[in-house]
């Protein structure tokens, strides 16, 4: 899975499609979020640390499922 779907997925998960709200989860401005999504960038100790329950598989790889809490269900 493409780092740009990665990184909208956490958007609509964690702040329901919005951009600002999760830059500000993240601890970054909204320009720099862009910038990721258009450079298919993904700061994975940012995102992993700020995002609970988040699986850290399918953040790096783009497999299996978003959370920890899908995969023991």
């Amino acid at each position: 899975m493409d780092k740009s779907i990665r990184l909208q997925r956490l958007i609509n998960y964690y702040c329901s499609g919005n951009k600002s709200q999760f830059a500000q989860k993240i601890g970054i401005t909204p320009q720099n979020l862009s910038n990721w999504i258009a450079k298919k960038f993904i700061d994975y100790d940012r995102i992993f640390t700020n995002c609970e329950n988040l699986s850290a598989k399918w953040l790096l790889t783009g497999e299996g499922e978003m959370l920890e809490n899908a995969q023991k269900n």
